[in-house]
């Protein structure tokens, strides 16, 4: 399956269960090829030359030995996507030396040996490709290249022979990792689609269905996340809760008040700074993690840009409305040192900006200019 135009985080996670995988089956592989090169070995004696019989089984031996040793050793190394892939990288060209070596083996035994025990050979070469291909299916370049460059010398040898019956084998051998060959790519499909659908079910449980930015839920995992990963940083969160949003609703309806969230959204979104995020909580609530160090003045002006963007008039039905936001903020760790802390600190601020915003306009609907306003209605 194609994965250039998969998103690179999504290459990244594909690429670690790929090098997960194979950690897992390749010291067994290993210790598989081992016991192949020893039964070859065994199997040979009396019929080959002595570089074949010996040289090549015992290469094999220690080569498989060092390498599954290597790969225990891996077992638990926490791996980024670009570190697995240069280790897959290694693996496709460690397996096309591994049974290219195997295969030269195979080809030339076959082509010396007496008629009686070229069987064996058959037999051992399939098995060692096959096992490479079976522990190598998560990386289905390297499973295909194993089946390959493992037994197409040998099956070329057998084609040539003149022998009907070696001929059929051959045949046979070659259907047989063909339909190998599918299945491999097979289950590497439905690998990336279990992938992607994984993916798409965390977005769907991630996200606001309306706004397209974090939920609740979201937004609390990305908030203990970063007061347990980064305590020694300094950040800082807002809380904003909108104002003259109700009256959108009770006006123009439902319909017209998603709009004004979404364009909203949009606003907030493009105010902040990339490493921000960005969140839902609410029916008209929202929460900004900020990503970069903010405190003092510069939290402060950030705020202040965030507040003038949301509260520029939203055009509905052929009408502007006016929406603003009441934001509080709290800063890790002056604020509180915990999530909890910080969110009673947000909210805390966002209640007295809150009430003074409430103070303000109540004052001004008491005032004789407003009660004209209100008669003139």
């Amino acid at each position: 399956m194609e994965t250039s135009t998969m998103p690179a985080s999504l290459r990244d996670e594909l690429a670690i269960i790929q090098f997960d995988r194979l950690r897992q089956r390749i010291p067994i592989l290993y210790v598989v090829l081992a016991m192949i090169s020893a039964g070859a070995g065994l199997a040979s004696q009396g019929d080959f030359p002595i570089a074949l019989q010996l040289a090549m089984p015992i290469l094999m031996l220690v080569a498989s030995i060092w390498r599954c040793h290597a790969w225990i050793k891996r077992r638990k190394l926490v791996v980024s996507g670009e570190e697995a892939r240069r280790y897959l990288r290694r693996v496709n060209m460690l397996s096309i030396i591994l049974m290219g070596a195997s295969s030269i083996w195979a080809a030339s035994s076959f082509l010396i040996t007496v008629e009686a025990s070229r069987a064996l050979v058959i037999i051992f070469i399939f098995l060692a490709a096959s096992a490479c291909a079976s522990s190598l299916a998560s990386l289905p370049s390297a499973a295909i290249l194993s089946l390959i460059v493992g037994l197409a010398p040998t099956s070329l040898a057998m084609f040539i022979s003149g022998d009907v019956r070696l001929i059929a084998l051959a045949a046979n051998v070659i259907a047989v990792s063909i339909f190998q060959s599918r299945l491999i790519i097979g289950q590497f499909r439905e690998m990336v689609r279990n992938l992607e659908l994984q993916t798409d079910l965390e977005a769907l449980a991630n996200t606001d269905s309306l706004t397209g930015l974090h939920n609740r839920r979201s937004f609390s995992k990305l908030l203990e996340d970063r007061v347990s990963q980064y305590a020694s940083s300094e950040f800082a969160i807002a809380m904003l809760d909108l104002d003259g949003f109700k009256p959108v609703n009770d006006r123009f309806g439902h319909a017209a008040g998603d709009e004004v969230l979404i364009a909203l959204a949009n606003r907030l979104r493009g105010a902040c700074q990339p490493g921000d995020h960005v969140a839902r909580i609410g029916g008209d609530e929202f929460a900004i993690i900020f990503g970069h160090e903010r405190s003092g003045a510069v939290l402060e002006d950030g705020i202040a840009a965030i507040g003038s963007v949301l509260a520029e008039p939203y055009l509905i039905d052929g009408h502007h409305v006016f929406v603003s936001a009441s934001i509080g903020t709290a800063s890790f760790p002056a604020s509180a040192n915990t999530v909890n802390g910080l969110l009673n600190a947000a909210d805390s601020a966002l209640y007295i900006v809150k009430s003074g915003r409430n103070a303000v306009a109540d004052k001004a609907a008491s005032s004789p200019q407003g009660q004209s306003a209100r008669r003139a209605a």
